[in-house]
């Protein structure tokens, strides 16, 4: 982009907002006290990375206001469909909004008038004034307003990670109509979201045509006896509505006067950034803070804060770096109980005993290295996400064995349902591990911290330093057997379609299944009826039609061809070994799960799945062994609610879903057919999930009606499951959390909701949380007893992988039989309950040979 001096940013506020809240849908990001901050965070995120990126000189942000416009005083349907903003998102609106004035960043919101026509007016304003205007929004409807000295900045599409700025041949290059024809463009689409009556019938293909034989629709109109009878026949049923369309979509583009936008207040150097660090921290976002730090004129000081409500003293950070002498001399002179904060930026490691000073070593410096090495076990050591930090020092000869605490565990015992935590300088890290320290122990979770999850941590470092054997060889076989059946489905497809078409391409496939093949319509997105995995097994079961299932089919074979057949052997390091990633605070329930590669997601029970696991094998003279905790969710819900009949069930070594099946169905259980099982299982892991009678009506293909009467019978015979589900839900709402057997607090802040399909949800988590985080936490003491006993005895065993309720070692052969007596032992009385923990272990030469 040439000269930023001479161009006005203009963002589009509700766009980026919503863009910002959806980003974070299915992982929503909580400040301290558990309030959804994703459209705050995301909101100023971006803007403070385009500031910095474009070097802007002028910012003005674009706001809606609240109730009706001008527009619907010209339809009064306008905007009618349009479903209600989300509660949490609505919350955050007035909170950007006071951010925005705090940090004196200009924004203009006018009564009557949308966001896009107080753009329409800004840019109007700046050509005058002999400025361009860069428009940050994803919307088609300002792509009208593009011209020589107007541009669009357009969100990075998926894939991509920059923005990208369109001028007019963009435009005609991604929709195929120029800027000037936009009005008309998005007049023969009309807008489902906004109630904009369109063409029926005109798609957007038939769109660009039009306008490009015609230039205009009103051309169109006037040569109407041209076009074929059909399309004229789909203008003509149009024509009553189609202006009251077209003036719907046009900006306004006078929504001030001149004299009311002074740009000489857009300039970005008014901004308070020092405010926004104040206030990015009081949320509890550093790394927003340290954005807005590094936007700030240097020269001033910046405050950090101790708590939200008030600055109690000011810090001052300076950078010293240290060769090994003056590291050694530093060192010396702190007494052995000091703690010290460490945290790795690029080749050089901060270090800080106190708040005041953080010091720089460069990690080249192979004299410091040592030194450090030598002397920092004299310490206690606190850092963010350890477990990497250790990952990245033992490349240097560097053991952090005495850690004190890892700051991101302790952020996320406090507020489990954090997603992500804030990167914090070394001199904040030790005013945080005090603050945390004393936050835990007033919630009783130090003792936790302490026995589990700081154990815990060490225990995965080793799992993941080791990493497990990969087969690339036989997983490269079944790659070549795999894309073949993905050739062979993909051609079967096209045959019952008689016809060739982009099967990834959801519109594509809209038109295939709902056009072509006629199939009854689901849900409905943006881009049309929805072909999402919900909506293909809806049809797959309900229809005749053998399509939806082979795409499901399709779909589930190319996942994991591009998944794990593709991606695993890129993965491997010198030694063909995978290390995978545990992740320990990566859910709100406290189970484990993993990242690069994911492993709990290879699928158990197909033998696809089967297949890929069976390319992860021991080294030679080694076996792999599995231990599973068999239905390790139903006994702790038997422990939990004390249910008689569900406790007999485990007591007594029967199998429960037959028992299940036999009470619900009054029958002995010799009598249960499999099917009864089945349906048995089903409502039994169902049930501490919240399944509703909709959904086990579909997963068991029966009525909604039988589906509830199933429900319903469940509870009668099992009495203490319902009185544990009504009570976990009750003390939700009081408290605002639930807690797990062994003390693990979540909190559950949607649960006061007043949208009853959030509230539900959150009632279902509350539930769900309380017995799978039970189960997470026996695993979790079972691994810690494993890695010590396997340490102590000295055996040549080891723990590799943690996946749902397994954990798979790598036993020498002569080991097997003493491995199988002790795991079996530490798993099985890790922690008492009332009804006996079973494990189910098996050795095999391969991940896949196992159950």
């Amino acid at each position: 982009m040439n000269d930023s001096s001479k161009k006005i940013f203009v963002i589009d506020g509700y766009g980026q907002i919503y863009r910002s809240y959806f980003a974070f849908m299915t992982n929503p990001l909580k400040d301290k006290s558990g309030n959804n901050v994703s459209a705050v965070f995301g909101f100023f995120n971006t803007i403070m990375s385009l500031v910095r990126q474009y070097d802007m000189k002028y910012l003005v942000v674009a706001m809606d206001s609240k109730g009706k416009t001008f527009r619907h005083q010209m339809y009064d349907q306008y905007k009618a469909n349009r479903e209600k903003t989300p509660e949490d998102l609505h919350a955050q609106i007035p909170v950007i909004e006071n951010f925005l004035t705090s940090m004196n960043i200009p924004f203009f919101k006018r009564e009557g008038m949308e966001a896009d026509d107080i753009i329409a007016t800004i840019a109007k304003k700046a050509e005058k004034e002999g400025l361009e205007t860069v428009m940050v929004t994803g919307d088609k409807d300002l792509l009208q307003l593009v011209r020589e000295t107007v541009f669009a900045l357009r969100p990075p599409r998926k894939g991509e990670k920059e923005y990208r700025l369109c001028d007019s041949s963009a435009v005609r290059e991604i929709f195929g109509v120029n800027p000037d024809q936009i009005v008309d463009y998005l007049t023969i689409l009309g807008d489902s979201s906004d109630n904009v009556p369109g063409i029926d019938g005109i798609g957007e293909k038939g769109a660009v045509k039009l306008l490009t034989e015609y230039q205009s629709l009103e051309n169109a109109y006037q040569n109407i006896d041209k076009l074929s009878k059909g399309v004229a026949a789909k203008l003509e049923a149009a024509r009553d509505h189609i202006k009251l369309s077209h003036d719907l979509v046009v900006l306004n583009d006078s929504v001030f006067e001149d004299e009311a936008l002074d740009f000489s207040g857009f300039e970005t150097s008014s901004i308070n950034w020092n405010e926004g660090v104040r206030l990015f921290r009081a949320m509890g976002s550093e790394t927003l803070a340290k954005a807005a730090q590094k936007l700030a004129p240097q020269t001033e000081l910046v405050l950090e804060a101790e708590s939200e409500e008030e600055v109690e003293e000011e810090i001052e950070v300076k950078t010293m770096d240290l060769d090994s002498t003056a590291l050694e001399e530093l060192l010396s002179k702190k007494e052995d109980s000091s703690i010290l904060a460490l945290k790795l930026e690029g080749s050089s490691l901060n270090l800080s005993f106190d708040s005041e000073v953080v010091y720089s070593i460069s990690l080249e410096d192979k004299k410091a290295v040592k030194v450090l090495t030598e002397k920092i076990g004299r310490f206690g050591i606190v850092a963010q996400n350890v477990k990497a930090l250790k990952k990245s020092l033992s490349s240097y000869s560097i053991d952090l064995e005495n850690c004190l605490a890892d700051l991101d565990i302790m952020a996320w015992l406090l507020n489990t349902e954090r997603s992500r935590f804030d990167e914090l300088s070394s001199a904040m890290c030790i005013k945080g591990y005090e603050s945390y320290t004393k936050d835990l122990k007033e919630k009783g979770l130090y003792d936790i911290f302490m026995t589990m999850e700081m154990p815990l941590m060490n225990v995965l470092f080793e799992m993941e330093k080791l990493g497990i054997l990969l087969n690339v060889q036989r997983l490269s076989e079944y790659g070549i057997e795999l894309e073949k059946s993905v050739s062979e489905i993909e051609n079967d497809i096209y045959t019952l379609c008689g016809k060739t078409f982009n099967l990834n391409s959801p519109r594509q496939l809209q038109e295939v299944l709902f056009v072509d093949r006629n199939l009854p319509t689901g849900k409905k997105t943006k881009s049309g009826f929805s072909t999402d995995s919900d909506v293909l097994e809806f049809l797959s079961q309900s229809t005749e039609d053998p399509v939806p299932g082979l795409i499901l089919r399709y779909r589930a074979l190319s996942k994991l061809q591009g998944t794990y057949v593709q991606a695993l052997p890129e993965l491997v390091d010198s030694e063909s070994r995978i290390h995978t990633t545990f992740l320990q605070t990566g859910t709100a329930t406290g189970r484990l799960s993993s990242k690069n590669p994911n492993l709990q997601n290879i699928p158990i029970r197909t033998d696809e799945g089967r297949r890929i696991r069976d390319a992860f094998i021991p080294r030679e003279g080694y076996l792999l062994m599995s231990a599973d905790y068999s239905q390790i969710e139903l006994v702790v819900l038997a422990h939990i609610t004390g249910d008689r009949n569900l406790r007999n069930a485990f007591i007594n070594g029967s199998d429960v879903h037959k028992e299940t099946a036999a009470l619900m169905f009054g029958i002995f259980p010799e009598m249960v057919t499999p099917e009864q099982r089945r349906a048995a299982k089903t409502i039994n892991f169902g049930i501490m999930y919240g399944m509703s009678a909709f959904r086990l009506a579909g997963d068991l293909g029966i009525s909604r009606k039988d589906a509830q009467n199933f429900i319903d019978t469940y509870f009668e015979q099992y009495s203490g499951v319902r009185d544990f589900v009504e009570k976990t839900k009750e003390q939700a709402h009081k408290d605002g959390f639930v807690k797990t057997e062994m003390g693990h607090i979540r909190y559950i802040s949607e649960i006061k909701s007043s949208n009853k399909t959030i509230q539900a949800a959150a009632e279902r988590a509350a539930v769900n949380t309380v017995i799978q985080g039970t189960a997470a936490e026996i695993m979790k003491k079972a691994m810690i007893s494993l890695f010590n006993e396997i340490k102590s005895r000295n055996l040549g065993s080891r723990m590799l992988l943690q996946v749902h309720d397994e954990v798979i070692f790598e036993v020498p052969q002569d080991e097997v039989s003493v491995m199988t007596d002790l795991v079996r032992d530490i798993m099985e009385n890790s922690y008492k309950l009332s009804v006996p923990l079973k494990v189910s272990i098996e050795t095999g030469t391969s991940w896949g040979e196992m159950h």
